[in-house]
């Protein structure tokens, strides 16, 4: 089934939104100018000793509210979990589904013994999300406000989701072989829980 998008009479809520990431991106930016400065080189990203987890939080903020501005024209989902505009229970849904995925993550890599991998794993993770962050920042622009079509820019911004999702999987593949987390049964597990299942989900519901 074609995604439809919804049409809009005002779009100046996404400006302001994309303007606060831009915003967001800048401050960044100063605050850790050896993390940006090693981007193309990911194991000197991975030896930086900058303060991670703010870090890693701002990127994953910008990226969630991104995800959530790419479903949204296409999505006509009668939620209400809570009382909020449409938009906010969205970014909620993609924050939550990527939380999840944070803590099956950890879990699994505690419970078969990678933990010396761990902050090799999330920093890669952050490193592939941050150029992803661009890239979609760039893709929902044109979603919002060029008159390329809306459903080729979806397919745009869904394959860069894709790519960055590949990036992270084939690292850790490299990094922990094929008998380690991601070569196992658990990865094709955590594969059809987090990452198949939620995009079925959506492509079913694409109208309601």
């Amino acid at each position: 089934m074609e995604p439809i998008a919804r049409s809009f009479t005002d779009n100046s809520w996404v400006f302001i939104v994309l303007l606060s990431i831009i915003v967001l991106l800048g401050v960044s930016r100063i605050m850790f100018q050896r993390n940006y400065a090693s981007l193309g080189t990911l194991t000197i990203f991975q030896e930086n000793q900058e303060n991670f987890l703010p870090f890693a939080f701002m990127t994953n903020t910008m990226l969630i509210t991104l995800i959530g501005l790419v479903f949204y024209p296409f999505t006509n989902l009668n939620w209400h979990i809570i009382d909020w505009p449409p938009v906010f229970n969205l970014f909620g849904v993609v924050f939550l589904w990527l939380f999840i995925k944070f803590i099956v993550n950890t879990l699994l890599i505690y419970l078969l013994g990678l933990d010396e991998y761990y902050k090799d794993i999330i920093k890669a993770k952050i490193y592939f999300r941050l150029f992803g962050v661009f890239a979609l920042l760039v893709s929902v622009m044109f979603l919002y406000y060029s008159d390329v079509d809306q459903q080729i820019m979806f397919y745009v911004s869904l394959g860069i989701i894709v790519i960055m999702n590949l990036f992270e999987y084939i690292f850790q593949l490299r990094k922990n072989g094929l008998n380690g987390l991601y070569g196992s049964y658990y990865f094709i597990l955590y594969l059809c829980m987090l990452e198949i299942l939620p995009i079925l989900y959506v492509i079913n519901h694409w109208n309601g």
